[in-house]
């Protein structure tokens, strides 16, 4: 099973940005890095990075682990982890660890969402438990910065230093903005965005709070492929 060894959360998504990179390894920083000199690393081919990376998209996939992670509009990949906690107290094993790394979109990926739950209390599997937790983080995380969904082209605004919006510049919901950057004719009135909370999580944990606190704890690190920006 692997017990014999131990990684920690920010290791272990920083081990994905490798496959989310192209094979191309960084080191994860707590602040931006744009713009600074960076050493990377090549540790596999960008053959071998996509053949992976397709691989762990089949596992969010109906049939795969972890059909819990899908996020409508986005291509997903990642793994479920499941292990026992071994208790000194006993002796032996009691309790697990259930875990779902992941990274969106899959064909271009530009985060990569770990979860590593303790003790959860609704089911023991990475894909049923930590899976959600996933799912409602990254599609948090994909709407805040503003990236498109799968298959769509993200729309600059440009703003000159100092310049302000006009303050009676009619709102246009991004996610009717078309590959080619127009909008589609019509009044413009925002939709429903097409990003949303809505994983199938059990219905003894309805929101990702009540889902987190069924676990004696919870540890989720968010990583930016490009900026290599980790928060935990």
């Amino acid at each position: 099973y692997g017990h014999g060894l131990s990684v920690s959360l920010m290791q272990l998504a920083r081990a994905y940005t490798i496959f989310a990179r192209e094979g191309d390894m960084v080191p994860l920083s707590l602040v931006k890095t744009d713009g600074m000199p960076i050493a990377t690393k090549q540790v596999f081919s960008q053959q071998t990075a996509r053949e992976v990376r397709a691989m762990l998209e089949m596992a969010t996939q109906p049939g795969g682990t972890a059909p819990k992670a899908q996020i409508p509009g986005y291509r997903v990949g990642g793994k479920t982890g499941t292990a026992q906690r071994y208790d000194s107290a006993k002796g032996g094993y009691s309790g697990y660890t259930a875990s779902f790394v992941g990274f969106a979109p899959a064909d271009k990926p530009e985060l990569v969402v770990a979860v590593v739950l303790q003790n959860p209390k609704n089911g023991y599997y990475g894909g049923s438990t930590a899976g959600p937790v996933f799912q409602q983080v990254m599609s948090y995380a994909l709407q805040k910065y503003g990236i498109p969904p799968t298959g769509t082209q993200r729309t600059p605004f440009p703003l000159q230093v100092g310049e302000k919006p006009a303050a009676d510049t009619p709102k246009v919901d991004p996610s009717i903005i078309g590959p080619n950057g127009r909008v589609p004719s019509g009044d413009g009135v925002p939709s429903p965005p097409r990003v949303a909370a809505t994983s199938e999580a059990p219905t003894t944990a309805g929101s990702l709070v009540d889902y987190v606190q069924a676990a004696s704890s919870a540890d989720i690190a968010l990583v930016g492929v490009e900026n290599w920006l980790a928060t935990q």
